[in-house]
């Protein structure tokens, strides 16, 4: 069976990316161009525009349609790639301090909204995560199973907080830990 081609008229080479052979994708990465004179997608260089040519209400949110990099939307801006939420933050609140986090108060990375976005520290921001880890046995945050004791622990940053014979016992007791110690930044169990 035969390799799929290039899609670019002429072009013999073998398909490797968005239909295009390593050469004319590595063109289009570098330009945007996939031939010199023959414009492949509409580049934006004012950031703003840009802004408002990639933005889509959903509900409360402002969700960026544009590129993104593990769910966080990215803009060029003066020939440098920024992720979308770190700007908007700027626009509003000026440059961000060493040691402050944008977190999103929505908990949707792809949120650009700027009264979802706020200053945090970075131990701020680990405690208002959603969800449990991914290994937990019990699939509720903060919530443990104890081997020696056979029963759920219910621990957070390192505090105790009781043991309890089911899973369902012990969530509204994590959830009660995780308000009392870190207030709005409790997050969702």
């Amino acid at each position: 069976m035969d390799k799929p081609i290039c899609k670019i008229d002429g072009c013999e080479k073998a398909r490797k990316a968005r239909g295009w052979c390593s050469g004319h994708y590595s063109r289009w990465k570098k330009t945007g161009d996939v031939r010199p004179g023959e414009p492949l997608i509409d580049r934006i260089s004012d950031p703003h525009q840009a802004f408002a040519a990639r933005t889509q209400r959903q509900g409360r949110c402002l969700i960026w349609t544009g590129a993104k990099v593990r769910g966080y939307g990215t803009l060029t801006v003066n020939g440098r790639t920024e992720y979308v939420h770190r700007w908007v933050y700027e626009q509003v609140h000026g440059p961000i301090p060493d040691g402050v986090i944008v977190d999103h108060v929505c908990q949707e990375p792809a949120c650009v909204e700027a009264s979802h976005l706020r200053g945090v520290t970075r131990a701020q921001n680990n405690s208002y995560r959603r969800g449990p880890m991914h290994y937990t046995r019990s699939g509720v945050r903060n919530v443990h199973w104890s081997e020696q004791k056979q029963r759920w622990l219910v621990q957070v940053k390192g505090e105790y907080f009781g043991s309890f014979m089911t899973v369902a016992e012990a969530a509204p007791v994590a959830e009660r830990a995780r308000r009392e110690l870190f207030g709005e930044f409790a997050g969702k169990g």
